[in-house]
């Protein structure tokens, strides 16, 4: 099922026994995959507000609305688990550590493929180092690649002929967790209209800029299909096969 990405900011995660483990207050997104890569989630007062990186491994189902998201986690795993709230960005290293005490896959990019390894097996993993393309200097700090939906949520999108518009959202396959499109909100020459460009459309992102550059004209931004939200409400509970 596609949905956007903000409807599932606020959601409650639940753990394998219902249990309330926090609230989703972000997302972390790799910015050559596109692949959604965690959820960030205040656990609240039961845990001193700590914030937590879930994996969509760890994701079981989705509720009506996406508004409870259900988990294979436990209370114990989350309160035990290493904490994320001091690394940023966050490391390679730390992922590795992370997702090993979790037992899930370890993410590489490798040749610029997404790939997930399993975490236990050492044999079986390519060199974290090997990346497709250089990093560039001001990339050099965040070479694993992960961005955080909420900083890039209100960048620009510059197109080959004019600056225009804004991040509004994301639209969110959540069987593989890809973002599909972006929802770019253009009211500044388009009043009350956001349109919506797949990630593919987008040849660079300027972290210093704060800028979404592609190589489309204003005219085809134009043309591009018409955001409606009508389009991405959720149906019953979503039930998926993988739950680890």
């Amino acid at each position: 099922m596609r949905r956007t990405v903000k409807r599932l900011e606020g959601s409650t995660v639940l753990s394998i026994n219902g249990e309330d483990l926090g609230e989703v207050k972000d997302f972390y997104f790799d910015d050559r995959s596109w692949i959604i890569r965690y959820l960030v989630v205040d656990t609240g007062p039961w845990l001193s507000q700590k914030l937590i990186l879930i994996s969509p491994h760890a994701i079981v189902s989705f509720g009506l609305n996406g508004f409870n998201i259900v988990t294979n986690l436990t209370k114990d795993q989350i309160e035990n688990c290493p904490s994320a709230d001091s690394e940023k960005p966050i490391s390679k290293e730390f992922e590795e550590k992370y997702a090993n005490y979790f037992g899930w896959p370890v993410y590489v990019t490798g040749t610029g493929i997404p790939v997930w390894y399993d975490s236990t097996d050492k044999m079986s993993m390519p060199s974290p180092d090997i990346e497709s393309s250089a990093i560039a200097e001001e990339d050099a700090p965040r070479h694993n690649h992960l961005r955080s939906f909420n900083e890039v949520r209100s960048y620009h999108i510059s197109s080959a002929d004019d600056e225009f518009g804004h991040i509004e959202d994301m639209v969110l396959e959540d069987e593989g967790f890809r973002i599909d499109a972006l929802i770019v909100d253009t009211v500044n020459f388009w009043p009350s209209n956001s349109v919506l460009i797949t990630p593919e459309l987008i040849k660079n992102i300027s972290w210093s800029s704060q800028v979404f550059e592609t190589s489309l004209s204003k005219d085809e931004v134009a043309s591009a299909p018409i955001y409606r939200p009508e389009d991405f409400i959720d149906g019953p509970p979503q039930w998926r096969e993988k739950t680890v």
